[in-house]
């Protein structure tokens, strides 16, 4: 676990799915059925998915990289996870910016928009030879069975004082605490959420659900030093309607006005309680040797 503990009590069990809680440090954790072998974006209509998820995370990336230039004007960017490359496809002209992706899918796509992006793993991680002054792990950690391996490893590639950036699921966020209390207040009955929060089925689910502060002592025992935790938007509220035909696969009756509007309250109820469903953290690499 993230605090070195190995103990833990179940807190969710299924066919499907079992979930575990540390019991020092409250970190959750996933043990998913033998892996499945289909695509990652196979459950969904790839226009669909393009045309929501693109627009609305090229306009997340773009503050990202507004940070970014606060600290550096320029410099050399590693995103581990490129998708179909839509944070390369909007860094500064000053940046000079790679990608490393498993989805063939993806990458055939962002080599299309002639943007940087290899076919890789971990192992092509812990491989390389070039030093970068910023590393990101968009919604990738996660997915990670050994994350601290490869935060350590990030780490080494950066230069001194580089950036590390990482957005993943918020554990205490509104809509992801939800999924756990319908999943106990129904005596286990209502599964689907939460097998929605740990992508069950995926070829690469989510293993680990972290809060920020869980994200931090990782940070903080790879070597880095914190320097920005805050929330962000995990629902385009701009394009609601394109998230509901994205997961529904349709865009009228009832059942979509019903889904916005409880999608528009939960969002509205996690920016007043202060409970973001997505967290981003960057952290600075320290001088101690690892």
């Amino acid at each position: 676990m993230a605090c070195g503990s190995h103990d833990s009590s179940v807190r969710v069990s299924t066919d499907s799915l079992v979930i575990k809680r540390c019991r020092k440090c409250s970190l959750h954790f996933a043990i998913h059925p033998p892996k499945a072998t289909k695509e990652y974006y196979a459950d969904f209509s790839l226009d669909d998915y393009m045309a929501y998820y693109g627009p609305f995370r090229r306009r997340i990336f773009r503050q990202n990289w507004a940070d970014f230039q606060k600290i550096f004007a320029k410099g050399k960017a590693l995103d581990f996870g490129a998708s179909f490359g839509w944070f390369l496809a909007v860094a500064p002209a000053s940046w000079q910016a790679t990608g490393i992706e498993q989805s063939a899918l993806a990458i055939a796509h962002a080599r299309s928009q002639n943007l940087d992006v290899r076919q890789g793993d971990e192992q092509t991680l812990s491989a390389l030879k070039d030093t970068y002054d910023l590393i990101t792990l968009w919604n990738v950690v996660e997915h990670l069975p050994r994350p601290d391996l490869v935060l350590s490893q990030a780490r080494k590639l950066l230069a001194p004082h580089g950036l590390i950036a990482l957005s993943f699921p918020n554990r205490k966020g509104l809509i992801n605490q939800a999924a756990y209390w319908a999943y106990a207040l129904s005596g286990g009955r209502v599964k689907k959420p939460l097998f929605t929060l740990f992508q069950v089925g995926i070829d690469a689910p989510h293993l680990f659900h972290y809060s920020a502060s869980d994200m931090e002592r990782l940070l903080t025992a790879a070597g880095f030093k914190v320097l920005t935790v805050k929330g962000q938007p995990i629902v385009d509220l701009k394009n609601l309607a394109g998230r509901i035909k994205l997961e529904s696969g349709s865009t009228s009756g009832f059942k979509q006005v019903i889904l916005n509007a409880v999608t528009l309250a939960m969002c509205f109820c996690s920016a007043l309680l202060r409970l973001p469903d997505e967290i981003v953290v960057y952290a600075q690499k320290t001088e101690r040797e690892m």
